[in-house]
């Protein structure tokens, strides 16, 4: 009884360590320190079960993928929503099934290219990021498209500067040059409909 109350209680202390600090700067992997605007928070490594590259900022969980046995730890973690940017099949398990079964939400919105990431889908992700009564994890298989989708919600909606915007989406996994552009191609055209 001992050792499972040390080990529930360690358990709490490393999950809670993903989202318990706040800072003024955020530091990449690449000794870089930023300052982002419009935030006192910083984007944090940590780690959850099995899940691959995971950051947080405030409320959002930025990831590559998760298994079925890593949900628990999300649910303790305090994650209600999981957002996957990965087609149906990438998995060898039906993701949303799971993930809605253990009583969280899901939504899917799938894209691998540049080119499939249309206006409307970056719509639909930047209004589900602003929205959650809980944490939100957006994932998908390494953190290179959430990395893009992040870059558009952090300018357009949380104000930052464009490169912090892409300094932040390279931590997270960014590595696509094309996901980079489409992004950026995006942000300008919002940007550019709203001065009209």
């Amino acid at each position: 009884m001992r050792y499972r109350q040390t080990f529930l209680l360690l358990a709490c202390f490393t999950i809670t360590g993903c989202f318990g600090s706040e800072s003024t700067t955020y530091e990449s992997s690449a000794t870089t320190t930023i300052t982002p605007k419009n935030t006192t928070e910083s984007i944090e490594t940590c780690e959850l079960g099995s899940t691959k590259n995971v950051h947080t900022l405030g409320n959002i969980v930025f990831s590559g993928q998760f298994q079925k046995e890593d949900i628990p730890t999300l649910k303790e973690a305090g994650v209600t929503q999981i957002i996957s940017l990965r087609k149906d099949d990438e998995l060898g398990w039906d993701e949303a099934e799971v993930v809605t079964a253990a009583g969280l939400k899901h939504a899917s919105i799938a894209f691998q290219s540049a080119e499939e990431l249309t206006d409307e889908k970056i719509a639909e992700l930047r209004e589900l990021l602003g929205k959650s009564d809980g944490k939100t994890m957006l994932h998908c298989g390494g953190g290179n498209r959430v990395g893009a989708v992040w870059m558009t919600h952090r300018v357009l909606d949380d104000g930052v500067e464009l490169e912090t915007a892409i300094e932040e989406a390279k931590t997270i996994g960014l590595k696509s040059e094309q996901l980079k552009e489409r992004a950026v191609e995006y942000i300008q055209q919002q940007q550019a409909a709203e001065s009209e």
